[in-house]
C-alpha cells in the first residue's frame, strides 16, 4: 500500500470521521488491523454502517469480547465492537459486517441480551 501511495494511486484515510464523498463517511474501527476503518452511509437522517472485519460473525454481538485469530488487539477489538453495540442499539440503524451470513444488513435488538435481526430479503 505504501508504494501505491508514493505513486500518487492511493490517498490514505487516517482521520476518524472523515468524509470520503457526499453522504460517505470513515470511521475508524482499531483492533482487527492497524487502521481498520468502517464506512458510515449517510442520508439525511438515516444512517447504515459497513463494519468491514470489525466483527466477524453475529455471534459477537452478544459476546463482543469473543476475538478472532486475525485481531492484531483483542483487548481494542472487543473494546471496539462494544462501543459499536451501544452506538447501534441506540440509533437503530442498519448494519452489516464483511463475513455476517449472505452480507445481509439487519438491526440490533436488545431483549434478552443483543441480537441481529436480518432485514428481509
Amino acid at each position: 500500500m505504501e508504494a501505491l501511495a508514493d505513486a500518487g494511486r492511493l490517498d490514505p484515510v487516517t482521520v476518524d470521521g472523515e468524509p470520503l464523498a457526499a453522504g460517505i463517511t470513515a470511521r475508524l474501527t482499531p483492533g482487527h488491523t492497524p487502521g481498520h476503518l468502517s464506512l458510515v452511509l449517510a442520508s439525511g437522517t438515516d444512517r447504515a454502517y459497513l463494519l468491514g472485519d470489525a466483527v466477524h460473525c453475529p455471534t459477537q454481538i452478544q459476546e463482543p469480547d469473543w476475538v478472532n485469530l486475525s485481531d492484531v488487539d483483542p483487548a481494542l477489538a472487543a473494546a471496539t465492537r462494544s462501543a459499536l453495540w451501544e452506538e447501534l442499539e441506540g440509533g437503530g440503524h442498519p448494519f452489516t459486517a464483511a463475513h455476517f451470513p449472505g452480507l445481509r444488513f439487519g438491526r440490533l435488538l436488545r431483549g434478552e441480551g443483543r441480537r441481529f435481526v436480518a432485514a428481509p430479503g
